[in-house]
């Protein structure tokens, strides 16, 4: 059951048709031990398909679902989420491809 509807903000980019970053703000009903990565699957199963992102090991050994939650990168399959809003970006701009799907070789796999 979730604890309360909280506003996620997303940085949301596709090359293909946007000119520039945009954030796209969900209604998450955050339930009590949720990752950011089940955050992430919620939006894009229930409110956003189109919404891209990677979670594929979901157990921390990848570090390829990196992203930065207000301003601080983290894992997102072993990152709590917050039971407050936030917002998520991508690890970092310069290596989007789409979304939160970034180019994996040009960045380090150090989290803060």
């Amino acid at each position: 059951m979730a604890d309360k509807t909280y506003t996620v903000r997303c940085a949301r980019f596709d090359p293909e048709r946007d000119k520039a970053p945009r954030y796209d703000a969900y209604q998450v009903p955050i339930q009590e031990g949720w990752s950011i990565l089940n955050v992430l699957t919620y939006i894009f199963e229930e409110l956003d398909p189109t919404i891209a992102f990677y979670g594929p090991c979901r157990i921390g050994k990848c570090v390829a679902c990196h992203v930065k939650v207000d301003g601080k990168n983290r894992l997102a399959c072993t990152e709590l989420a917050p039971h407050r809003d936030f917002t998520l970006d991508p690890m970092t701009e310069r290596a989007q491809i789409r979304d939160f799907v970034i180019d994996r070789s040009q960045v380090s796999d150090a989290v803060e």
